[in-house]
């Protein structure tokens, strides 16, 4: 089996958090990136494109919503992929690395607000990176974050053109302003590895965000 092209990848990442004023709710992070996948020197090597995320489920009275700013400060750094075959059965497995959002990611985390190693990810003009909350009766607040985390994919080729698999997820996040006083505290999250996982689907060779039929944010 060939791992080289282009393949539309699927990430989803469940969790079960608590949220401020809000409490304790489930919501599934689903990711569309378009993964260019390269050979070098022998090796695979996964591209990634992130086109957009969405999260699902959640509390009735409040909605979260992943603004494209964002989604663009995501740092896409491309990362090795392997592909084993054990009896005719090809395994995947890759590791994303780490991804920092919203500060430079060098030293201990950070706590505060002036910290000089958070940075304006998505040049909003707010410290870290912005996610917007949508409460009824109130309106939409932003909260300020800065964001640790690694993604390990394991999973297994169904056909030429599909891996299915699940996830290992490591994050970390602090909020570290909000827009108003009561959406300040931290957001507590753990990760459920048994709802979530990834999907990777060959493309068209050269296949961009642009080309996808579903819009990358909903």
């Amino acid at each position: 089996m060939n791992l080289e092209g282009t393949w539309l990848m699927v990430v989803s990442v469940a969790t079960l958090a608590k949220v401020p004023v809000i409490g304790e709710t489930r919501s599934v992070s689903e990711s569309t990136v378009v993964a260019n996948i390269v050979r070098e020197q022998g090796e695979y090597r996964l591209v990634p494109d992130t086109c957009g995320s969405v999260l699902v489920g959640g509390p009735k009275i409040a909605k979260t919503i992943i603004p494209q700013a964002f989604v663009r400060s995501l740092p896409d750094t491309s990362y090795p992929v392997s592909l084993e075959d054990r009896s005719g059965v090809y395994h995947f497995r890759a590791d994303a690395g780490v991804q920092d959002v919203g500060w430079t990611g060098k030293g201990s985390w950070p706590l505060a607000k002036n910290d000089p190693r958070i940075t304006d990810s998505d040049g909003d003009g707010h410290p870290g990176a912005t996610v917007l909350v949508k409460v009824k009766a109130f309106g939409t607040g932003e909260i300020y974050v800065v964001q640790s985390g690694q993604t390990r994919f394991e999973g297994r080729a169904v056909s030429e053109d599909r891996i299915e698999g699940g996830l290992d997820v490591e994050i970390r996040q602090e909020t570290i302003g909000a827009s108003h006083s009561f959406l300040k505290a931290s957001t507590e999250a753990k990760f459920e590895a048994s709802k979530s996982g990834f999907v990777l689907t060959r493309l068209p060779m050269g296949t961009t965000c642009a080309d996808l039929a579903t819009p990358a944010v909903r």
